[in-house]
């Protein structure tokens, strides 16, 4: 750039003399343009971007902002050519459902010096995101940059979604609840229907019918199968399984279910076999009801694809650590076996190995998809291993907490000195026994076979150096010759006629106790062979003796499969009794008795089984306390006509644990025509009966002594207690029998027995089925009912507390075990004090008792 001016002029005007520089603003004009290439930048930059942009300076004037600004805000030119920041603020915070929050921001400026984030809100629906950003120069704030970016869509697409969230939530809880409800729906029917299929089969029908009636009953079972399966996957579905968390007799629980499937497996003549050797501890706590569906739904799908061979069931404990057990079972078949390429999608929903149209085998594909998700929710897991026409292979393994009544499967008798001969023609059944046998000790040697059995038994007898066997275990299913005749070959010849005979039998039948007994056996159970199937029987073994009819050994499942005795009088009563071993054991007397029973299990119930159901019934036998309506109010409401006019005058006895004075006129006052004391003793009940049902208990010859004893005191009792002749009839005395239990005292543990065999084998007449079954729900459902008691403790609970720990005092009284029943009572009544010091003492103590209790049974 040149730059000059004239110093000096002559005299004509013109310049003489000048001054002049050249200056190079090459580097000025290059900065000049970058200044302006910077800026038209900036500006392009700032109109280009999708935000909103203001830029406000030091002191809080407006410096600079964009086009898009304008257009989020709906600015207008002339306000953009002033660019006042506080008309654009005013005119914006008109716009704001909150408009404080922008107004908060523009007097806290300078007292913002990071970044800051807010959400502002439009009256029209609109959302802006806001960012506010510092200006630095030097490490000085020199003014801040606010950005506003559009979120409506998003906003409102992420509310679509929670609303889409809810409303799928929504549905699929009232799915789960439809489901719920049309299972429970259709379930209802279902029973009635296969309730009255299996009366029908119980009726005299001719072989066609009988046949059609049976197919009946297959399919109704199997539609009953398939809603529970829908059911379950449903609930899994949603989330909606819980576990409980109970005290359990492991053994016991699986004993129970083999024998459940058994007859299913036996059908098939498939042999089903249960391990338990590994299971050395009883007690575990856990959901023993999942843990079962889990099982049924493994052991069913095992049968189902299995056409011969056998059914293993093999189950153990592991420790995991100081409060947890693994519990690892498997169940193993010799089926048709699964192709590798299935076994991926095994466990998926709605998946079958056969998905063909035609496929052989039924099932809707969703057991094994609850399967895993069971095993998963109990910390577990499931595996399989299968090779077509070879079998498979499942293997559960699920997490169970220790139980504090823990105690070792042992039996209760020592078989360390016994010599055991096993006979079986399965391989896995012997090599199973055996182990189990050789593990409590036993020396075992197997046969696989009537003969191989005979020449071992003639070899022992023989060589002196080898002991003969103590006892023999025999299978009433085996080829050439079968364990019964084994057994009256056996029992033929003199040298071996000092071993003791088991027979394990497929099925039980009625008449297998004298059968066998008529054999020589000393014992019987049904396969498979549980564990307290094998205690039981070793018990009665190691006695010794001839045994006589009543003590040859029943276990449980055979209870189930033999008819009480009939008198032919056809009488049925009824029995309104909410805990179901005091059920057992007056259902049991009865029918011992010849007389039918129908029980309710509340007051409610029996009202509503009065008025539906046309049969008479000449007699109600009442507890006093049940849950939902007890004994009283439901005597009031039968004596008014709320259970039919028919039925307003029935004599009803009172059955109550509470055997204090003031509880007869309670009864009394409720309509009730007679008293009857917890624990039943059968005398008095038989007394009871015969006075209030003359000519009605049938007197056989197993009950012609008792009821001829009886007499005298029936004379008694008819003086004390008159027929009733009005609705509410005048009071009666109590029966001397009942006099005599009326008062109830604590007293003191030391001067009563742990358990009083003689006196629970008088109460329920000697009956070896009842003595059986009631023993054992007791040991298996006293675990439980104590860890409810901690539940209802902790919680303060006293109104559930006092009624558990009545229903243990009364289930303790019918089995005679004193020190339980006498800490129940004080519990009972501590619990009705409120009093949580000794509450919590006495739940000690009756834990106590319990652990001894249990040991002795």
């Amino acid at each position: 750039m040149d730059t000059g001016r004239v110093v000096e002029w002559q005299s004509d005007g013109k310049p003489k003399r000048m001054i002049g520089t050249h200056l190079d603003i090459t580097e000025q004009k290059n900065s000049e343009q970058k200044i302006k290439n910077a800026l038209t930048l900036q500006e392009l930059i700032l109109e280009s971007t999708d935000n909103g942009i203001l830029v406000i300076g030091r002191d809080g004037e407006l410096l600079k902002m964009n086009q898009r600004l304008a257009s989020l805000w709906s600015i207008k030119q002339k306000m953009l050519d002033k660019a006042n920041l506080k008309e654009v603020i005013t005119y914006t915070k008109q716009q704001l459902l909150e408009p404080e929050l922008l107004e908060r921001q523009i007097n806290q400026l300078d007292k913002v010096t990071g970044a800051s984030f807010s959400v502002l809100e439009c009256k029209d629906g609109r959302v802006f995101e806001q960012v506010s950003l510092p200006m630095l120069s030097d490490g000085q704030i020199i003014g801040w940059v606010w950005s506003f970016r559009d979120e409506t869509e998003r906003v409102r697409a992420e509310n679509a979604l929670i609303s889409a969230k809810d409303a799928a939530e929504k549905a699929t809880k009232a799915k789960s609840e439809f489901l719920a409800s049309m299972s429970h729906e259709i379930r209802t029917p279902m029973n009635g229907v296969i309730g009255m299929l299996g009366l029908l089969l119980n009726t005299e029908l001719s072989e066609d019918q009988k046949h059609r009636a049976k197919l009946a009953q297959s399919s109704a079972h199997s539609l009953l199968t398939l809603i529970n399966d829908i059911l379950d996957y449903s609930k899994a579905e949603a989330g909606k399984i819980d576990l409980e968390y109970v005290d359990f007799n492991l053994p016991i629980m699986l004993g129970e279910f083999a024998e459940s499937m058994a007859f299913q497996a036996q059908g098939k003549n498939l042999e089903l076999v249960l391990d338990l050797e590994a299971v050395e501890y009883a007690t575990v706590k856990g959901d023993p009801e999942r843990l079962r569906q889990v099982l049924t739904n493994l052991v069913s799908n095992a049968i189902k694809f299995t056409q011969e061979g056998e059914i293993i069931i093999r189950a153990g404990l592991k420790e995991l650590d100081v409060d947890h057990w693994s519990f690892v079972c498997s169940v193993i078949d010799t089926g048709i076996g699964i192709p590798t390429a299935s076994l991926d999608t095994l466990f998926d929903s709605f998946s079958q190995v056969d998905s063909s149209t035609t496929r052989k085998y039924g099932g809707t594909g969703l057991g094994l998809a609850i399967v895993k998700k069971l095993c998963n929710l109990m910390k577990g897991s499931i595996r399989v291993q299968s090779k077509v026409d070879q079998g498979s292979h499942f293997e559960i393994e699920v997490i169970l907490e220790k139980s504090h009544l823990e105690q070792r499967v042992i039996p209760e008798v020592d078989i360390s000195t016994l010599n055991i001969l096993v006979v079986d023609d399965n391989p896995v059944n012997r090599e199973v026994l055996k182990g189990q046998l050789s593990h409590w000790g036993a020396s075992v040697v197997e046969a696989d076979g009537a003969q191989n059995a005979l020449d071992l038994c003639q070899e022992r007898f023989e060589d002196q150096s080898l002991d003969f066997f103590d006892v023999a275990l025999l299978d009433m299913q085996m080829p050439h010759m079968n364990g019964a005749d084994l057994g009256q070959a056996l029992q033929d010849n003199q040298a071996f006629r000092d071993m003791k005979l088991i027979m394990m039998t497929s099925m039980a039948q009625q008449g297998d106790a004298d059968y066998f007994k008529q054999l020589g056996f000393s014992a019987y159970f049904p396969k498979p062979a549980t564990t307290s199937d094998l205690m039981d029987a070793l018990k009665v073994v190691i006695n010794g003796g001839d045994l006589p009819q009543a003590d040859t050994i029943i276990t449980p499942h055979y209870l189930k499969a033999i008819n009480g005795l009939t008198s032919g009088q056809n009488i049925t009563l009824l029995l309104v009794e909410d805990n179901h071993v005091n059920q057992l054991v007056v259902v049991g007397i009865l029918e011992e008795l010849g007389l039918k029973v129908d029980v309710a299990n509340t007051g409610l119930d029996a009202l509503q089984l009065l008025n539906n159901n046309k049969k008479k019934y000449p007699l109600i036998l009442m507890d006093c306390q049940m849950p939902e309506m007890d004994g009283y109010e439901a005597s009031r409401q039968i004596r008014i006509g709320n259970a039919g006019e028919n039925n307003k005058n029935l004599p009803i006895i009172a059955l109550t644990a509470n055997a204090m004075a003031g509880d007869k006129a309670l009864c009394l006052d409720a309509g009730m025509n007679d008293y009857l004391a917890k624990p039943i003793v059968s005398d008095n009940l038989i007394a009871k009966l015969n006075h209030w049902l003359p000519d009605s208990i049938p007197t056989n010859s197993v009950y012609a002594e008792v009821t001829d004893k009886l007499k005298e005191s029936h004379a008694i009792e008819a003086k004390l207690a008159p027929p009733i002749e009005t609705a509410l009839p005048k009071e009666p005395e109590p029966s001397i029998a009942s006099v005599g239990s009326m008062v109830e005292s604590p007293i003191e543990d030391e001067a009563l027995p742990i358990w009083d065999q003689d006196d629970f084998q008088k109460r329920i007449l000697g009956i070896e089925s009842v003595f059986q079954v009631l023993i054992g729900i007791f040991i298996e459902e006293l675990p439980e009912k104590i860890a409810a008691l901690e539940q209802w403790t902790s919680k303060q609970d006293f109104d559930h507390l006092t009624h558990l720990a009545h229903s243990l005092k009364g289930e303790a009284s019918n089995l005679s075990v004193k020190q339980f029943q006498n800490k129940a009572s004080l519990l009972e009544k501590a619990s009705k004090a409120h009093n949580t010091e000794d509450v919590e003492r006495l739940i000690e103590e009756l834990k106590q008792s319990a652990q001894e209790t249990l040991q002795l049974l």
